[in-house]
């Protein structure tokens, strides 16, 4: 597969924040955690998903979690003051993100972004990379300092 204009756009941001990263593309579809570990070969353990969130003003939340890990709804709204989340429904999570679902990265689009503390123990994560055909693999603590988030418990017990 070619790199498209979400490719494009996302390296340009690493490039642009002068971040060391690796962009993937692959012929094969990574939309879900799973699919993205058996089509890269990587070990599942290093990958992080992306889950948007909405709040009642339908402001943007994104929880980056480990892929084996739940998001806990109810943690995520008392750190963001928010009395409901809602998952982003599929359809519009390109709308406020700027990505398809199934490819959308951990950085590079305006989102209130909150990484589990457990993300940290890692020394590289792997995540979306534009689309469900690639991914980005990046420092830890690159990912931080690219989406300003707020490290904090938000998985379930």
């Amino acid at each position: 597969m070619k790199e498209n204009s979400y490719h494009l756009r996302l390296k340009k941001f690493l490039d642009n924040n002068k971040v060391n990263y690796r962009h993937i593309i692959y012929t094969n579809k990574c939309h879900s955690v799973a699919e993205a570990a058996k089509t890269s070969g990587e070990n599942i353990e290093n990958f992080v998903k992306n889950i948007c969130l909405l709040d009642e003003q339908k402001n943007l939340i994104v929880a980056i979690l480990l892929a084996k890990d739940r998001a806990d709804l109810k943690k995520i709204a008392n750190l963001v003051n928010a009395k409901k989340l809602k998952m982003t429904p599929y359809k519009d999570v390109k709308t406020f993100t700027s990505y398809p679902a199934g490819g959308v990265p951990s950085f590079g689009y305006s989102a209130n972004f909150l990484i589990d503390s457990n993300v940290l123990n890692k020394d590289f994560i792997i995540t979306g990379g534009g689309d469900e055909y690639s991914l980005i693999k990046i420092a830890t603590k690159d990912l931080i300092a690219l989406n300003s988030a707020l490290v904090c418990d938000i998985k379930e017990s």
